[in-house]
């Protein structure tokens, strides 16, 4: 029997495998997560314009004076985070060039 790999997004610039017995893993026998941490970078040459999605989402919904704790929800991190039961964001660090926050429930 060979053994199938998956493709797994879970950014759409970040893909890697996982096989079918590690999804099964995460997803039977270690369901709760406590948290999620989103490092987003706005000053790193591997991006075009040299700001990852989320930190331009979540700059753009601060410039539309949505307060950071909610902006981090505009993200496609926070969006993920929010299908996952994970309500509250703790804005960390909110600087020119990087964003830290910390998805809990």
């Amino acid at each position: 029997m060979t053994e199938r790999k998956t493709k797994m997004e879970l950014h759409p610039d970040d893909k890697f495998e996982m096989d079918k017995n590690d999804i099964k893993y995460y997803d039977i026998k270690n369901p709760s997560y406590k948290g999620i941490r989103g490092r987003w970078e706005g000053a790193d040459p591997q991006y075009v314009d040299g700001m990852s999605d989320n930190f331009k989402a979540f700059k753009d919904a601060n410039l539309n004076k949505i307060e950071p704790q909610k902006a981090a929800f505009e993200t496609w991190t926070g969006k993920q985070a929010y299908k996952q039961g994970f309500t509250k964001a703790n804005v960390i660090t909110d600087n020119d060039n990087l964003v830290l926050i910390e998805f809990t429930k």
